[in-house]
């Protein structure tokens, strides 16, 4: 038996379903408008029987029947009275039966003041009865006829359900055959995507999709895409990693080694503690190289932002002093004072959306501290963006010796470092690209400008939602 979640099997059975619901509803219908026909015939044949009795009454009727039994013979009659025949009666305006039918009761169809057409219930039976006063008031002719419902409208009726019925039956291989070759389509797209190699992520082509393919084409090549910018960012990340850990790993093997020979305590200890430095550095360079790589991860996962709830918020108050609370040791040890003017700002997000603003904004702390003189001022401050109110802007003011207008280009670009003359430390060369990536995915930029009192503002433009 087939699954009951088929496309296939879905199709078939809404389709045959609705030719047996139409199947039904056409009989009834048909018998309706049979009956409504009926109807109708009945209607006009009791009118026109009852006008030509009436003219053919004698005209001294009243007297002629002053007994109230005379009977017609049933030759004179319009029709024969009987069962499913024409019956009529004729009454005086003084409730005397003046003439009747053959093997018609001698009881009223209906009251006297009848003067057109009723449905009535006569002796138990379904009549349809129409009423004819003579010109003077003086005589009534009542024309009826027993309605039996079915018969031959029903007889009818069914004969035609039947034949859609039957039809119906027909057109079941026909619509299974339709249904097959309508989802043709969704066979031919799977047998590409199955026969596609694992690191196979180009596209499918969406111009030769059906129409009703083409959202389901573009969600997957969308996914493709995420893929596709997932796996380059690994890649980049692996590069990077190898690149950059390559050297420091194989200097702290090279100081282990000088430690290990060296009989001095004193020289061993100056090469232990170069082995603490270097792993220092080389902590220092794999925590950049992980936040790249996370910045990298929320360029994919951002493509694509259903689910996030528009009602989480975080404050720049709440970034700027998680910032700041990871770089306290560095604060203390060079003895920085640290000025905050930060407005009440709110942005959209979750956690994982402050903690990447927070690790940019600490990069940008830290550079500031690590380049500016010891005791010196390191101010930062945060505002609504005045020339864009869907953004704001978080600056890191600093006394360090800046960096020159023709160099502002190429800091942000990875593993570039500044000519050593122009800094007082070498760091990895991350920082900064890392900053401007999570501003980027921010919907913002990163801005280098000089500043007033002679070094560096460092400005991170964000959207705020």
């Amino acid at each position: 038996m087939k699954h009951p979640k088929s496309i296939r099997w879905r199709l078939l059975l809404t389709m045959w379903l609705t030719v047996m619901l139409l199947s039904l509803l056409w009989i009834a219908y048909s018998a309706w408008e049979s009956q409504h026909g009926e109807t109708t015939m009945m209607d006009g044949a009791l009118a026109s029987e009852a006008a030509l009795v009436m003219r053919t009454l004698p005209t001294n009727i009243l007297t002629l029947n002053a007994s109230g039994n005379f009977q017609i013979k049933p030759s004179d009659t319009p029709s024969h009275g009987g069962p499913g025949g024409l019956h009529f009666q004729a009454w005086s305006a003084d409730n005397r039966l003046l003439i009747v039918t053959p093997n018609t009761p001698h009881a009223r169809f209906a009251p006297a003041s009848l003067d057109g057409f009723a449905t009535v219930t006569y002796q138990g039976e379904r009549w349809r009865v129409y009423g004819l006063w003579d010109v003077t008031n003086a005589v009534q002719v009542q024309m009826g006829m027993a309605q039996t419902w079915g018969g031959i409208a029903v007889l009818y009726a069914l004969k035609a359900g039947l034949k859609t019925l039957l039809l119906s039956l027909l057109l079941a291989p026909i619509l299974a055959w339709v249904v097959t070759w309508s989802l043709k389509p969704l066979k031919q797209m799977q047998a590409e995507v199955l026969k596609r190699q694992a690191d196979d992520l180009t596209p499918l082509n969406i111009d030769k999709t059906a129409t009703e393919l083409a959202p389901l084409t573009g969600a997957f090549n969308t996914l493709l895409d995420r893929l596709q910018l997932s796996r380059a960012a690994e890649q980049r990340f692996f590069a990077d990693a190898a690149h950059e850990l390559r050297t420091p790993l194989a200097a702290l093997r090279l100081q282990a080694q000088v430690a290990a020979r060296e009989p001095d305590a004193t020289r061993r200890q100056i090469a232990l503690n170069s082995m603490l430095g270097g792993i220092d550095r080389t902590t220092r360079v794999a925590e950049q190289l992980l936040a790249l790589a996370k910045a990298d991860h929320h360029v994919v996962s951002s493509t694509h932002n259903i689910g996030d709830d528009s009602s989480a918020f975080f404050t720049v108050e709440q970034v700027v002093q998680e910032a700041l609370m990871a770089l306290d040791a560095e604060i203390l040890d060079r003895k920085i004072q640290i000025a905050t003017d930060i407005a009440s700002l709110k942005m959209h997000g979750h956690s994982q959306h402050s903690q990447q603003i927070s690790a940019a904004l600490r990069n940008v702390i830290e550079n500031a501290i690590r380049y500016s003189p010891a005791g010196s001022i390191v101010q930062i401050m945060a505002d609504a963006n005045p020339s864009d109110k869907s953004k704001l802007s978080i600056s890191v003011i600093d006394q360090g010796p800046g960096i020159a207008p023709t160099e502002r280009e190429n800091v942000v670009k990875r593993f570039y470092r500044l000519p050593h003359g122009n800094s007082v430390a070498i760091g990895s060369g991350l920082g900064l690209a890392i900053v401007d990536r999570i501003c980027k995915n921010h919907g913002g930029q990163l801005v280098l400008n000089d500043a007033q009192s002679g070094g560096l503002c460092a400005t991170l433009v964000l959207n705020k939602g």
